[in-house]
Protein backbone atom coordinates (compact mmCIF):
# COMPACT_ATOMS: atom_id res chain seq x y z
CA UNK A 1 0.00 0.00 0.00
CA UNK A 2 2.90 2.39 0.64
CA UNK A 3 3.95 2.69 -2.97
CA UNK A 4 4.77 5.77 -4.99
CA UNK A 5 3.05 4.22 -8.02
CA UNK A 6 -0.51 5.25 -8.81
CA UNK A 7 -3.09 2.57 -7.96
CA UNK A 8 -5.98 1.93 -10.36
CA UNK A 9 -9.27 0.41 -9.19
CA UNK A 10 -11.66 -0.47 -12.02
CA UNK A 11 -15.29 -0.04 -10.91
CA UNK A 12 -17.04 -1.11 -14.11
CA UNK A 13 -19.06 -3.97 -12.57
CA UNK A 14 -19.91 -2.50 -9.19
CA UNK A 15 -20.70 1.02 -10.41
CA UNK A 16 -22.07 -0.02 -13.79
CA UNK A 17 -24.59 -2.26 -12.06
CA UNK A 18 -26.47 0.84 -10.97
CA UNK A 19 -27.60 1.08 -14.60
CA UNK A 20 -28.50 -2.55 -15.37
CA UNK A 21 -29.24 -3.86 -11.85
CA UNK A 22 -25.96 -5.82 -11.94
CA UNK A 23 -27.17 -7.99 -14.80
CA UNK A 24 -23.70 -8.85 -16.16
CA UNK A 25 -23.00 -12.30 -17.53
CA UNK A 26 -20.31 -14.44 -15.94
CA UNK A 27 -18.50 -14.50 -19.28
CA UNK A 28 -18.45 -10.69 -19.46
CA UNK A 29 -17.01 -10.41 -15.95
CA UNK A 30 -14.42 -13.10 -16.64
CA UNK A 31 -13.34 -11.39 -19.86
CA UNK A 32 -13.14 -8.03 -18.12
CA UNK A 33 -10.98 -9.47 -15.34
CA UNK A 34 -8.69 -11.12 -17.89
CA UNK A 35 -8.35 -7.83 -19.77
CA UNK A 36 -7.65 -5.82 -16.64
CA UNK A 37 -5.10 -8.36 -15.50
CA UNK A 38 -3.34 -8.25 -18.86
CA UNK A 39 -3.36 -4.45 -18.78
CA UNK A 40 -1.77 -4.39 -15.32
CA UNK A 41 -4.72 -2.77 -13.52
CA UNK A 42 -4.21 -3.07 -9.76
CA UNK A 43 -7.76 -3.81 -8.59
CA UNK A 44 -11.09 -4.86 -10.07
CA UNK A 45 -14.14 -3.95 -8.00
CA UNK A 46 -16.27 -6.97 -8.80
CA UNK A 47 -19.39 -5.88 -6.89
CA UNK A 48 -20.99 -5.16 -3.54
CA UNK A 49 -20.59 -7.30 -0.40
CA UNK A 50 -23.77 -6.01 1.22
CA UNK A 51 -26.26 -8.40 2.81
CA UNK A 52 -29.44 -9.32 0.88
CA UNK A 53 -31.14 -9.63 4.26
CA UNK A 54 -30.81 -5.88 4.78
CA UNK A 55 -32.07 -4.62 1.42
CA UNK A 56 -35.36 -4.86 -0.43
CA UNK A 57 -35.46 -6.27 -3.94
CA UNK A 58 -32.41 -8.46 -3.44
CA UNK A 59 -34.00 -11.29 -5.42
CA UNK A 60 -34.28 -9.04 -8.49
CA UNK A 61 -30.63 -7.97 -8.65
CA UNK A 62 -27.77 -9.72 -10.40
CA UNK A 63 -25.19 -11.69 -8.39
CA UNK A 64 -22.69 -8.84 -8.34
CA UNK A 65 -25.04 -6.85 -6.07
CA UNK A 66 -24.57 -9.32 -3.20
CA UNK A 67 -21.33 -11.19 -3.76
CA UNK A 68 -21.21 -14.78 -2.58
CA UNK A 69 -17.75 -16.19 -1.90
CA UNK A 70 -18.51 -19.64 -3.34
CA UNK A 71 -19.92 -18.06 -6.51
CA UNK A 72 -16.89 -15.78 -6.77
CA UNK A 73 -14.53 -18.75 -6.68
CA UNK A 74 -16.43 -20.28 -9.59
CA UNK A 75 -16.23 -17.05 -11.59
CA UNK A 76 -12.52 -16.45 -10.93
CA UNK A 77 -11.06 -19.95 -10.43
CA UNK A 78 -7.52 -18.62 -10.82
CA UNK A 79 -6.58 -15.09 -9.87
CA UNK A 80 -3.93 -13.16 -11.70
CA UNK A 81 -2.02 -10.16 -10.41
CA UNK A 82 -5.11 -7.94 -10.44
CA UNK A 83 -6.62 -7.93 -6.96
CA UNK A 84 -10.34 -8.05 -6.25
CA UNK A 85 -12.31 -5.39 -4.41
CA UNK A 86 -15.85 -5.08 -3.07
CA UNK A 87 -17.84 -2.17 -1.67
CA UNK A 88 -20.06 -2.20 1.43
CA UNK A 89 -22.47 0.43 2.74
CA UNK A 90 -23.07 1.41 6.33
CA UNK A 91 -26.30 -0.22 7.52
CA UNK A 92 -26.40 -2.63 4.57
CA UNK A 93 -23.63 -5.05 5.43
CA UNK A 94 -23.58 -7.88 7.96
CA UNK A 95 -19.96 -8.07 9.04
CA UNK A 96 -20.44 -11.76 9.80
CA UNK A 97 -20.82 -12.31 6.04
CA UNK A 98 -17.22 -11.17 5.51
CA UNK A 99 -14.85 -14.11 5.70
CA UNK A 100 -11.23 -13.75 6.80
CA UNK A 101 -9.12 -12.69 3.85
CA UNK A 102 -7.33 -16.02 3.61
CA UNK A 103 -10.71 -17.70 3.00
CA UNK A 104 -11.90 -15.18 0.39
CA UNK A 105 -10.84 -14.10 -3.10
CA UNK A 106 -11.33 -10.47 -2.07
CA UNK A 107 -8.28 -8.37 -1.19
CA UNK A 108 -9.75 -4.91 -0.66
CA UNK A 109 -12.99 -3.86 1.05
CA UNK A 110 -14.18 -0.30 0.59
CA UNK A 111 -16.62 1.13 3.13
CA UNK A 112 -19.01 3.84 1.91
CA UNK A 113 -20.65 6.26 4.33
CA UNK A 114 -21.91 9.79 4.88
CA UNK A 115 -20.05 12.20 7.12
CA UNK A 116 -22.34 11.48 10.09
CA UNK A 117 -21.39 7.80 9.99
CA UNK A 118 -17.61 8.08 9.71
CA UNK A 119 -17.23 6.60 13.20
CA UNK A 120 -19.33 3.56 12.23
CA UNK A 121 -17.39 3.20 8.99
CA UNK A 122 -14.09 3.22 10.86
CA UNK A 123 -15.38 0.48 13.18
CA UNK A 124 -16.05 -1.66 10.11
CA UNK A 125 -12.66 -0.74 8.68
CA UNK A 126 -11.02 -1.95 11.88
CA UNK A 127 -12.94 -5.22 11.71
CA UNK A 128 -11.98 -5.84 8.10
CA UNK A 129 -8.39 -4.79 8.77
CA UNK A 130 -8.24 -7.32 11.58
CA UNK A 131 -9.43 -9.97 9.13
CA UNK A 132 -6.52 -9.19 6.86
CA UNK A 133 -8.07 -6.94 4.20
CA UNK A 134 -6.81 -3.75 2.68
CA UNK A 135 -9.38 -1.04 3.40
CA UNK A 136 -10.69 2.32 2.26
CA UNK A 137 -13.35 4.66 3.55
CA UNK A 138 -15.44 6.52 0.97
CA UNK A 139 -17.22 9.63 2.24
CA UNK A 140 -20.22 10.57 0.10
CA UNK A 141 -22.03 13.84 -0.58
CA UNK A 142 -19.59 16.32 0.94
CA UNK A 143 -20.93 19.32 -0.98
CA UNK A 144 -23.06 20.57 1.90
CA UNK A 145 -20.91 19.41 4.81
CA UNK A 146 -19.73 22.07 7.26
CA UNK A 147 -15.98 22.54 7.58
CA UNK A 148 -15.92 21.63 11.27
CA UNK A 149 -17.65 18.33 10.50
CA UNK A 150 -15.00 17.58 7.91
CA UNK A 151 -12.16 18.41 10.27
CA UNK A 152 -13.67 16.26 13.02
CA UNK A 153 -13.91 13.37 10.57
CA UNK A 154 -10.28 13.91 9.54
CA UNK A 155 -9.16 13.63 13.13
CA UNK A 156 -10.92 10.28 13.54
CA UNK A 157 -9.58 9.01 10.23
CA UNK A 158 -6.04 10.13 11.03
CA UNK A 159 -6.00 7.86 14.08
CA UNK A 160 -7.47 4.88 12.24
CA UNK A 161 -5.95 1.92 10.41
CA UNK A 162 -7.63 2.76 7.09
CA UNK A 163 -5.29 2.63 4.11
CA UNK A 164 -7.00 5.16 1.82
CA UNK A 165 -9.80 7.71 2.21
CA UNK A 166 -11.45 9.67 -0.56
CA UNK A 167 -14.77 11.19 -1.50
CA UNK A 168 -17.46 10.04 -3.90
CA UNK A 169 -18.90 13.50 -4.58
CA UNK A 170 -16.28 15.29 -6.71
CA UNK A 171 -17.90 18.71 -6.75
CA UNK A 172 -15.99 20.25 -3.87
CA UNK A 173 -12.99 18.43 -2.43
CA UNK A 174 -10.75 15.44 -3.02
CA UNK A 175 -9.09 13.96 0.03
CA UNK A 176 -6.54 11.18 -0.09
CA UNK A 177 -4.75 9.68 2.88
CA UNK A 178 -1.33 8.30 2.10
CA UNK A 179 1.00 7.35 4.93
CA UNK A 180 -0.85 9.67 7.36
CA UNK A 181 -0.51 12.72 5.11
CA UNK A 182 -3.27 14.54 3.25
CA UNK A 183 -3.55 15.92 -0.27
CA UNK A 184 -6.48 18.32 -0.66
CA UNK A 185 -7.67 19.96 -3.86
CA UNK A 186 -10.73 22.12 -3.29
CA UNK A 187 -13.49 23.53 -5.49
CA UNK A 188 -12.83 21.68 -8.72
CA UNK A 189 -15.84 20.42 -10.66
CA UNK A 190 -15.71 17.73 -13.34
CA UNK A 191 -18.30 15.79 -15.32
CA UNK A 192 -18.11 12.20 -16.49
CA UNK A 193 -16.45 12.39 -19.90
CA UNK A 194 -13.20 11.47 -21.56
CA UNK A 195 -11.98 15.08 -21.28
CA UNK A 196 -12.93 15.20 -17.60
CA UNK A 197 -11.10 11.93 -16.99
CA UNK A 198 -7.95 13.34 -18.58
CA UNK A 199 -8.20 16.51 -16.48
CA UNK A 200 -8.81 14.59 -13.26
CA UNK A 201 -5.94 12.22 -13.98
CA UNK A 202 -3.58 15.11 -14.71
CA UNK A 203 -4.65 16.99 -11.59
CA UNK A 204 -4.45 13.85 -9.47
CA UNK A 205 -0.89 13.29 -10.63
CA UNK A 206 -0.01 16.90 -9.86
CA UNK A 207 -1.34 16.56 -6.32
CA UNK A 208 0.41 13.18 -5.94
CA UNK A 209 -2.88 11.34 -5.47
CA UNK A 210 -2.02 7.67 -5.64
CA UNK A 211 -5.41 6.00 -6.13
CA UNK A 212 -7.60 6.41 -9.19
CA UNK A 213 -11.01 4.74 -9.70
CA UNK A 214 -12.21 4.72 -13.31
CA UNK A 215 -15.04 2.79 -14.90
CA UNK A 216 -15.72 1.87 -18.50
CA UNK A 217 -18.55 4.03 -19.89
Amino acid sequence: MKSSRTKIVDCTIRDGGLVNNWDFSVEFVQNLYAGLNEAGVDYMEIGYKNSPKLLKGADQAGPWRFLNDDFLREVIPQKGKTKLSALVDIGRVDEEDILPREESLLDLIRVACYIKDVDKALELVQTFHNRGYETTINIMALSNVMEHELLEAFEMIKESVVDVVYIVDPTEVWIIKTSSTWSINSKRTYRTSVLASIRITTCSWHFRIRWWLPRMA
